[in-house]
């Protein structure tokens, strides 16, 4: 690389913003969630149900928002596989009435929006209003 292109490329890399090489994902409602299906986002929202199906292939945990299964307006999902990794049972910490933000990719699951969540770094119990 001659030594102008190598000059340029640090020019250009230094004038980049931070907040655009690693920007925090946007923050919807869970009734806006179905909005931003496919990308990395925060949903918050009200738990209404939540219920580990130990006998269904994977043995994952729902967690229903807004109203229960079936009339959920968004759902966060943990895997079997994923359950060990949480201090507590997702079910016992959280619980109907909690408001909780799940941060990862907006999928789609039968017409409904959903994150899959792998780690408890990804989902939390927050205050009502924040």
């Amino acid at each position: 690389m001659s030594r102008s292109l190598w000059l340029a490329t640090v020019v250009v890399l230094a004038s980049v913003p931070v907040g655009a090489v690693a920007q925090k994902p946007v923050e919807v409602s869970t009734q806006q969630a179905a909005s931003v299906k496919g990308k990395q986002a925060t949903v918050c929202g009200e738990v209404a149900s939540v219920k580990l199906a130990i006998r269904t292939g994977g043995a994952p945990t729902f967690i229903n928002f807004d109203k229960p299964n079936p009339d959920q307006t968004f759902t966060a999902l943990i895997w079997g596989i994923d359950r060990p990794k949480f201090p507590a049972p997702p079910e016992s910490t959280f619980t109907a009435g909690k408001r909780v933000c799940v941060t990862g990719t907006v999928t789609d699951f039968k017409g409904k929006p959903e994150i899959v969540v792998h780690n408890p770094d990804e989902i939390r119990v927050t205050e009502k209003g924040k």
